[in-house]
């Protein structure tokens, strides 16, 4: 996309925009003027037609002719709302105030859309045409927009997806199946992750805490891969090797923020019991490390992320809570098996599965509508951790799961 007075997006001025409006600043393909009496409807048009097309820039505070008429009935919070609670899916865009005659203007910038078509609450769909924003109603062009979106998707699963196991003669027996968990960003600023030294010696110091010496924290390309526990397997004749790869527990968290990792389960001696508590320890630590890695406006700069789990089961398993390590038993583990069974009877998990079935749950700021939480860093991370299966089997978890502070592996 073109950029203003050919200054880069956080280099613009005051001084860039009134030389752009002088000199060759008309509405086109990429441009159009908003005063500030415009319609939400009428704005909204115009980014959604933006977001399905190449991108552009609106001038609100702007009238057609180019006066500056300026800005009180709009602010910037009622840009991201208007935009938030319109547009499906949100589209990636910024908005940055400026002061031109004494007055105040914004100019929102909105990028091609990676995930089209992007629909207004109205169910419309709208593309750039010309220096006008025009309903699509073409078969072939709705066509040509989901076939991005389905390219889009392609990409993602490549970039989050890990790919199955290979079972081998010589695969550890102890492994019950394992947890693929993943999501991918999108936000108006590229730079996510933070790769200050300092943060990565915080890191350590976490997971040292959570589960002793026995980890590694390493960088791979422009990612940082985080293992846990074992990266040995024991044969019956007692001789140690190194595991295949991916069968370990670990996470990589990529420069954009986006994330791909995977927790093994492991039975125990009886060889049909797999003990839960290394899943919420390993979840719990997980979400800590990241938001000690990661940029500390993510909130700000949060647009949406696609999002997978997918539980693998490759022996069935009686999933339950070892409380051999654990004194004063105030949430009830001691008995949460057998309460279960009681109620529901076995507690056998004997098949795989995924969330969703197919494709990807998108995560925007209306999630937290639903969910009726305030949206913040915590929540958003909250939520972005959250898997389905870390209390796999149960019906009724027990009270205080979500505060229990898992420091035994």
């Amino acid at each position: 996309m073109i950029n203003i007075n050919n200054k880069d997006w956080d280099e613009l001025k005051s001084l860039d925009i009134r030389k752009f409006l002088e000199r060759n600043g008309e509405e086109n393909f990429f441009f159009e003027f908003k005063g500030d009496n415009e319609e939400p409807s009428k704005l909204v048009k115009e980014i959604c037609a933006f977001a399905n097309t190449y991108g552009g820039y609106i001038l609100l505070g702007i009238d057609d002719d180019k006066s500056i008429s300026g800005c009180k009935r709009w602010t910037e919070q009622r840009i991201h709302a208007t935009i938030h609670d319109s547009i499906t899916p949100p589209p990636i865009f910024s908005v940055r105030s400026f002061n031109l005659s004494r007055k105040k203007i914004y100019i929102i910038k909105i990028e091609e859309g990676t995930n089209p078509p992007y629909v207004t609450n109205k169910g419309q769909i709208f593309e750039r045409l010309g220096s006008g924003s025009f309903p699509i109603k073409d078969s072939y062009r709705l066509a040509q927009l989901d076939e991005k979106r389905h390219n889009l998707v392609e990409r993602v699963k490549s970039k989050i997806e890990l790919p199955l196991l290979r079972i081998t003669n010589s695969f550890p027996q102890n492994i019950c199946g394992y947890i693929d968990f993943g999501f991918s960003l999108t936000c108006s600023d590229l730079k996510i992750l933070n790769e200050d030294h300092k943060n990565l010696k915080k890191a350590a110091e976490l997971i040292r805490s959570r589960c002793g010496n026995n980890f590694t924290i390493s960088r791979v390309g422009n990612s940082f891969q985080i293992s846990l526990w074992e990266t040995l397997i024991t044969s019956s004749d007692g001789s140690q090797s190194l595991a295949a790869a991916g069968v370990n527990t670990f996470l990589e968290i990529m420069f954009d923020g986006s994330v791909r990792g995977r927790i093994i389960l492991v039975n125990d001696s009886n060889r049909v019991n797999v003990n839960l508590f290394p899943i919420a320890n390993a979840l719990t630590t997980f979400e800590e490390i990241y938001s000690t890695l990661i940029c500390n406006n993510i909130e700000r700069i949060f647009v949406s992320a696609h999002k997978y789990q997918r539980l693998t089961v490759l022996r069935q398993f009686v999933p339950y809570y070892d409380t051999s390590n654990i004194g004063a038993d105030d949430y009830g583990y001691k008995t949460y098996l057998q309460d279960h069974k009681r109620m529901y009877g076995g507690n056998m998990i004997v098949t795989s599965g995924r969330i969703p079935y197919c494709d990807y749950s998108l995560i925007d700021q209306r999630t937290f509508d639903q969910y009726e939480v305030k949206y913040n860093k915590e929540n958003l991370l909250q939520i972005l951790f959250s898997n389905a299966y870390f209390n796999i089997g149960y019906i009724d978890p027990p009270n205080g799961i979500d505060r229990l502070l898992v420091t035994e592996s």
